[in-house]
């Protein structure tokens, strides 16, 4: 994933992975690996997040709630999560989170505490 950055980077490099993207089969984990990325730095540029969305399996439409999946979640999180890295994206300008939400006392105050 290191190469997703290194493209990111670049004036027009996100035009350049989505093109790139667009002229081959990438595999699901792969797709799923590159929106990781693409999160974890910020960006959210429409080509490759419709390219690798759609490679990914990823229709965009709400899901119907499941307390299953919050169940799921939530284990996903404690086995695998990394809260230095979450605060770090929370409070990243490009993010916003921060604007609205607050952490830990940290934030806005429209929506709601995360």
């Amino acid at each position: 994933m290191l190469l997703f950055r290194v493209f990111l980077r670049h004036k027009n490099g996100s035009l350049a992975l989505a093109q790139a993207f667009d002229a081959v089969l990438l595999s699901r984990e792969t797709a799923e690996r590159g929106l990781w990325t693409l999160y974890a730095t910020g960006r959210v540029d429409e080509q490759p997040m419709n390219i690798l969305s759609n490679a990914a399996g990823i229709s965009g439409q709400d899901q119907p709630y499941s307390l299953e999946r919050v169940q799921t979640l939530i284990r996903d999180s404690v086995a695998r999560g990394d809260a230095a890295r979450g605060m770090m994206i929370f409070q990243s300008a490009s993010m916003g989170c921060a604007t609205c939400h607050k952490v830990d006392g940290f934030g806005g105050w429209v929506g709601p505490d995360l």
